[in-house]
């Protein structure tokens, strides 16, 4: 989707592209953007859904940035809706999703593999396969190195927009430092590299992004090289302009 829109927006790069192959991509796209198109619509229904049910949610990683800067998702497209609830919620707000229309997985595998995870076992969308929502109950596994805490994204969230009114989102702060730690440790830097790079570009055309308190928040959580590995990757691998000064501090 994303590399269709690329060539769309440069007619002469599209032109030496063969027809064959172009159409392959402009079909493609179209499936991708009413995929997500759909799971945007799913959002805002869980959204509705959770607020209903008095349970608060958080919008994290691709789900936030959609709130904030497309609310069609199709600006940084996913497979997933990530929302976080606080624990002594979890049983209200799986109610209200199964309410919702989804269902929880029935793959045992991942039914035991996140037992006990920082997340439920996803729930699924019958209606579309291959979507999913991941109801968290902390940011990151409990194994994490870093000082970050759920504590610390409520306190500085603020109300996202309509159409995903009634929940939170975070930061921009904690909102690109989830997105390099998930990259950088999570996924040690080896899986899931461009859409973090899309996700970075997001972020960073956000008005209020404090490149200070940036700074300042990844080294007091312990994160400053997530940060800057996945801040330098992005601007040399995708020209994302990042300061140098930025980079330095870490």
């Amino acid at each position: 989707l994303a590399v269709w829109k690329s060539l769309q927006a440069a007619p002469a790069s599209l032109e030496r592209v063969p027809d064959a192959f172009a159409e392959g991509m402009r079909r493609l796209a179209l499936v991708g953007d009413l995929r997500m198109q759909h799971l945007a619509r799913r959002a805002q229904q869980s959204v509705e859904a959770l607020s209903a049910a008095g349970v608060q949610s958080l919008l994290l990683k691709g789900a936030a940035l959609g709130a904030l800067r497309d609310p069609t998702f199709r600006s940084r497209p996913m497979t997933d809706v990530d929302l976080l609830v606080r624990r002594s919620d979890v049983a209200k707000a799986s109610e209200a999703l199964l309410g919702a229309g989804w269902k929880v997985t029935e793959n045992k595998v991942y039914l035991e593999m996140l037992k006990d995870a920082h997340h439920l076992p996803h729930f699924v969308d019958p209606s579309l396969p291959g979507m999913r929502l991941e109801l968290h109950v902390a940011l990151m596994p409990d194994d994490q190195p870093f000082g970050i805490t759920e504590d610390s994204f409520w306190a500085s969230a603020r109300p996202a927009p309509a159409p995903f009114a009634g929940a939170m989102v975070p930061s921009p702060t904690h909102l690109l430092l989830h997105t390099a730690v998930h990259y950088a440790w999570q996924h040690t830097l080896v899986f899931g590299g461009w859409r973090t790079f899309r996700a970075v570009q997001l972020i960073l055309e956000l008005p209020d992004l404090d490149w200070d308190a940036f700074v300042a928040e990844a080294k007091a959580t312990k994160s400053a090289t997530c940060a800057y590995w996945t801040l330098r990757l992005a601007a040399t691998l995708c020209g994302i302009s990042v300061p140098p000064r930025v980079l330095e501090s870490l």
